[in-house]
């Protein structure tokens, strides 16, 4: 079966681990995958591309550099012509937009359209877009549960053309370091027996890395022996230095930038941190979860999902209202001085229970060979 991923950028991001992660886990011998990013990939954009190759996915690209380009992304059309997939998998919403108008007219019968994420800025062009396009997909995956209630009540599209695939992690890989965490603190300039709380992520506005900031500031003003590792890269970086250069706690704030090492990273927190503002379904939530830290994280979209929150057995970490500093300052030290073997415990089999990535390989497996056998039943027979 020849499928083609078509995802709007391949620069650092979840939607982008998903793709590698179905093109190097699913099988060969049934699979043939093929990777095409709108955007030119020979910068930011193509963080992936070689891991990709690695993997052993043709590698494309439009090579779209600027939004006024769309000439340029039409080329997508003999792209399509030439492929031939039987199935056109889009991730994002121009992937998404472009891959099912462009899909239909070159007459793929099958098109599936990924959201990874609750959009929460101002972007009503974008659920119109959807709205009229998603007549010529097939089905509509959503990562969670909220992100479909979300896009389902923002496109007006009805709820049952959407169905969830919740976004899944390698937990094994997080379980167990691979270095001393005492040796990671060091490298990274932690001062001996210091308390550290950590965040991994894009360095984006919707992350909320400045609300921790703020947050690590009013905490560093009552406790000597705590610091701050934030790890990732992205437009935020200037204005994050500046913060906590303001706030007098830059020498206890390290702003680390990206990392391949990250399950040794998470080991060496005491607490993780996510403040972000929305989300889809946050895989670096689910890697602290299954790597034993406590976490604390904004009661958003999908993460009182993934925590648990509402279920018999209690949520697995500590939710706070996003935007507000004071509330995510005092949750941290709660973190901090109270710590829960048993609730952590119960994060890492939520982890492993609920978002295993071969889980999740799974399930996009079993949809593909599900659309498979539906456009094979639909062909008259041979004469």
């Amino acid at each position: 079966m020849r499928i083609l991923q078509l995802i709007t950028g391949l620069g650092q991001g979840g939607a982008e681990q998903i793709v590698l992660d179905l093109a190097s886990r699913l099988d060969r011998q049934r699979y043939q995958m093929s990777v095409c990013s709108i955007l030119d990939v020979s910068g930011e954009q193509g963080v992936y591309v070689g891991r990709l190759k690695d993997a052993g996915a043709d590698v494309l690209s439009l090579n779209v550099t600027g939004k006024l380009q769309l000439r340029r992304a039409l080329a997508l059309e003999n792209l399509l012509r030439g492929v031939r997939p039987d199935i056109l998998h889009c991730h994002m919403f121009h992937a998404n937009v472009l891959g099912r108008r462009i899909g239909h007219r070159v007459g793929i019968s099958n098109i599936i359209a990924t959201v990874h994420i609750a959009e929460r800025r101002w972007r009503p062009w974008r659920f119109w877009m959807e709205r009229r396009t998603d007549p010529l997909g097939t089905i509509t995956v959503c990562v969670s549960e909220s992100v479909r209630e979300f896009q389902s009540k923002k496109t007006r599209i009805p709820r049952d053309r959407f169905i969830v695939i919740p976004n899944g992690i390698d937990t094994h890989r997080f379980a167990e370091a691979s270095r001393p965490p005492d040796e990671v603190r060091e490298e990274i300039g932690i001062k001996p027996g210091a308390k550290v709380i950590g965040s991994v992520g894009r360095l984006d506005k919707q992350k909320g890395h400045r609300h921790l900031i703020r947050a690590f500031a009013a905490i560093a003003k009552d406790a000597g022996g705590v610091e701050l590792v934030i790890a990732g890269d992205g437009p935020e970086l200037g204005m994050l230095r500046w913060m906590a250069e303001g706030a007098k706690c830059d020498d206890r704030v390290h702003l680390i930038g990206r990392r391949d090492d990250v399950p040794d990273l998470l080991h060496a927190f005491d607490v993780f941190a996510m403040p972000s503002m929305y989300e889809g379904l946050p895989l670096a939530l689910i890697e602290a979860m299954a790597a034993g830290v406590p976490v604390v994280a904004s009661a958003v979209d999908s993460i009182p999902e993934v925590l648990g929150a509402g279920e018999a057995g209690g949520r697995v970490g500590r939710l706070v209202p996003p935007g507000k500093p004071a509330k995510l300052a005092d949750a941290i030290r709660d973190a901090l001085e109270n710590p829960s073997s048993e609730r952590v415990e119960r994060a890492r089999a939520r982890a492993r229970e609920r978002y295993d990535v071969a889980t999740m390989v799974a399930k996009y497996a079993e949809l593909y060979d599900s659309i498979g056998r539906q456009t094979v039943d639909s062909q008259p027979p041979s004469a």
